[in-house]
C-alpha cells in the first residue's frame, strides 16, 4: 500500500535528483530548480522509474476529508509536516504499522515499525 502523497514525495525527489544528474543545478532543493522552472520540462529521466511504481501492483490510498482532518491529529501529537501527516493519517486509519521511508521524522512514532533502504533486503 501507498499513498497519493508518498508518490508525489518519490516523484519530488527523483526530479531533483534529475535534475543535478543532467547538471542544471547543483544541490537537489527545490528552490535551486524553482528558478530554472524552465528546464522542467526537459527533464525526462524521474518519470520511468515513477512510472514503474503503478506498475508493482500496489494499493493507492485516496486522500479524502476524513484523513485529512486525521491528519491535523498526527501533527499535533508527532510534529509533523503535511505530507507526512497525511502519510501517517493513512497507516493509522488503515492499521498500518509499518512504513518503508528514508524519512527519519517518522522515527518517533511509537507504534510504527519505520523500516529504512538498508534494512530491507
Amino acid at each position: 500500500m501507498t499513498t497519493f502523497e508518498a508518490l508525489a514525495e518519490v516523484n519530488h525527489r527523483l526530479m531533483l535528483e534529475d535534475a543535478v544528474a543532467a547538471g542544471i543545478i547543483q544541490r537537489g532543493n527545490a528552490s535551486n530548480l524553482r528558478r530554472l522552472r524552465k528546464s522542467i520540462p526537459n527533464l525526462r529521466g524521474y518519470w520511468p522509474s515513477v512510472e514503474k511504481i503503478f506498475s508493482m501492483n500496489l494499493m493507492i490510498l485516496e486522500l479524502d476529508e476524513l484523513r485529512f482532518r486525521r491528519a491535523q491529529v498526527m501533527r499535533e501529537r508527532y510534529g509533523l509536516l503535511t505530507n507526512d501527516s497525511l502519510i501517517l493519517a493513512a497507516a493509522d486509519s488503515y492499521g498500518i504499522t509499518c512504513l518503508a521511508t528514508r524519512d527519519d521524522d517518522f522515527d518517533d512514532v511509537p507504534w510504527l515499525t519505520v523500516y529504512k533502504p538498508g534494512d530491507i533486503p
